[in-house]
């Protein structure tokens, strides 16, 4: 125990600054949160998306199906969300159940993930910033 305190006490000199090893390991964890929430989303994007392309491909192409912005260029902001949001809130495939289903646990989905990012990045912060202001003292 004693050497793991002495480890994280350690300083890391990065151009003139001084930073305590203590401090990348919230930096992490939030690096390795973004990345499984990242997971999490695009497994059930393409559950959803997957499902419109087989069952409904007229609507997959014309309201889901990403197309280039110009030419054959992408633009790099991109909301993948927001066709599926709004094929929900659209009364086009409102007589099959299933695909209601779908989306609106998308949507659902979708929404708790906004506000577990926004908690996580939060938390991330205050976290780095509390142990840079202890790490003074």
């Amino acid at each position: 125990m004693h050497k793991i305190i002495l480890i994280l006490n350690k300083q890391i000199q990065i151009g003139k600054s001084e930073i305590p090893i203590v401090l990348f390991i919230p930096f992490f964890l939030i690096l390795v949160s973004f990345f499984f929430v990242q997971i999490s989303y695009f497994k059930k994007y393409n559950e959803v998306v997957s499902f419109l392309k087989k069952y409904y491909p007229e609507i997959y192409e014309q309201k889901i199906r990403r197309k280039p912005d110009f030419g054959r260029f992408y633009s790099t902001a991109y909301d993948y969300s927001k066709p599926l949001i709004e094929l929900a809130k659209s009364p086009e495939i409102i007589n099959d159940s299933r695909a209601n289903n779908i989306l609106s646990e998308f949507v659902e989905f979708d929404r708790k993930l906004n506000w577990i990012v926004s908690v996580v990045a939060i938390i991330g912060m205050l976290s780095i910033f509390v142990i840079a202001i202890a790490s003074k003292y």
